[in-house]
């Protein structure tokens, strides 16, 4: 036999549906900026290889 839920029951879910997807959203918005502190270093650690590729080649290594 189904369960019954009242209009309370329904609004509760509801409710905790939108908390969770708000804390989704935060660790969301968290993953994007560490993903972007992520290239950064990337790119930045990229410049340094080649710089340093360049100093070895200039010295004839």
């Amino acid at each position: 036999m189904p369960i019954k839920q009242t209009k309370a029951d329904l609004q509760e879910i509801v409710s905790l549906q939108l908390e969770h997807l708000n804390v989704m959203h935060e660790l969301l918005s968290v993953l994007k900026e560490e993903n972007r502190l992520l290239e950064d270093v990337n790119r930045k650690l990229k410049e340094e290889v080649v710089r340093f590729r360049g100093k070895v080649d200039d010295r004839g290594v």
